[in-house]
């Protein structure tokens, strides 16, 4: 039987009694009911993409693509809190749950959320150049690109992680011992080594980067809505400059009778066919809530995915210096307990997506109505 009592060491900030209950509540309590209901949202949110029609606009593509990358982050994710519950309460003689949890799902985990980082950042720097280029952004931006772009993500990503994939592995060992067979993970020689390069290079620095500039493309993106706002008003707001014509003294009296004509006839055309006050305020405030319910999205968006993924940044940052903190170390339980939450804030950015998109947008509103006539 596999050994499962870990001698931690003295001066735990957590004992093992709260951190036990600490697991059980997140796990039953929250982290199970929001993987599930995530991975269920998100395959609503596949139907109704693809039934958009995910080639029809840039954004359906990015859109589709984040929609699998969360599944699969969301799968993953419930498939290392599983295994965890497993090494926490049954007795496995013949294999290690913790250890299978790494392998199976923990890297993989890993490998989707930062594909969904990099989505999300091209999402937000989409949204940008369509602010910031209106005229520009169906060509940098066609669907076909944007499957392109969204392709490369995934592949890229899978690339950055292949070396410590091809690390370690499963198999069965037997043991002459006690005359059984175990399931144990076989490692390189150079397998921590890897870990720690692919920890820093896709954990911190990778996903740090796209932090950053979801930072700055989400500023240039208000700046630049709440430029045109004031622009727009400016413009439908009535000037009395603009309106009034005259006559130059240089042209010939025919000249000015005929312009004179003219424009009395432009007049009372525009007077009989004039719309109303009340009219022209609706339509001005109409185009302010366009552009409040745009700037509102992208702030959301930008909010939801610095909410829930900079706690891990914190934490990777703490446990690079402070080497107490790190798993099986002095203060395990507590390392535990952080990597817990931040575990549920990434399963929770995978599974609210849903809501952010019924509540801003129409035509994603209408699909999900017919899917569920």
């Amino acid at each position: 039987m596999i050994n499962k009592t870990i001698n931690y060491g003295d001066g735990k900030l957590i004992s093992d009694d709260v951190i036990y209950w600490v697991h059980i509540l997140l796990w039953f309590g929250v982290s199970c009911p929001t993987c599930l209901a995530g991975m269920g949202a998100n395959v609503i949110n596949i139907i109704v993409f693809l039934r958009q029609g995910f080639l029809s606009d840039s954004s359906n593509t990015t859109l589709l693509g984040l929609a699998f990358a969360d599944f699969w982050c969301l799968l993953t994710s419930f498939m290392v809190s599983f295994l965890f519950l497993i090494y926490e309460e049954v007795q496995t003689p013949n294999w290690d749950p913790l250890s299978v949890s790494f392998v199976v799902a923990g890297w993989p985990h890993a490998m989707f959320s930062q594909i969904a980082c990099w989505i999300t950042t091209y999402l937000v720097f989409e949204r940008c150049i369509c602010v910031s280029y209106p005229f520009k952004v169906k060509t940098m931006f066609s669907p076909k690109r944007s499957l392109i772009v969204v392709v490369f993500i995934f592949s890229f990503t899978a690339l950055c992680y292949s070396p410590v994939f091809t690390s370690h592995h499963l198999d069965w060992v037997y043991s002459s011992d006690i005359n059984a067979t175990f399931l144990v993970v076989i490692s390189m020689p150079f397998y921590e080594e890897i870990r720690d390069a692919s920890n820093y290079i896709n954990s911190f620095f990778f996903r740090g980067f796209s932090i950053l500039l979801v930072l700055i493309f989400t500023k240039i993106t208000v700046f630049k809505l709440r430029a045109s706002t004031k622009w727009r008003v400016s413009l439908s707001a009535p000037s009395a400059a603009t309106t009034n014509t005259f006559i130059t003294t240089s042209k010939t009296n025919s000249e000015a009778s005929f312009e004179v004509s003219a424009i009395k006839s432009e007049r009372e055309y525009s007077i009989r066919n004039k719309p109303n006050q009340g009219e022209t305020s609706t339509q001005q405030k109409t185009m302010s809530q366009k552009d409040v319910r745009l700037v509102r999205m992208v702030t959301i968006i930008c909010f939801i995915f610095l909410a829930c993924y900079s706690p891990e940044m914190v934490l990777l940052i703490t446990r690079s210096f402070v080497y107490s903190i790190q798993f099986q170390s002095k203060h395990h339980n507590l390392y535990i307990t952080l990597y817990w939450f931040c575990h549920l804030a990434e399963s929770i950015n995978s599974s609210i997506n849903i809501f952010v998109y019924y509540r801003l947008s129409s035509k994603y509103k209408e699909h999900f109505r017919r899917l569920f006539r």
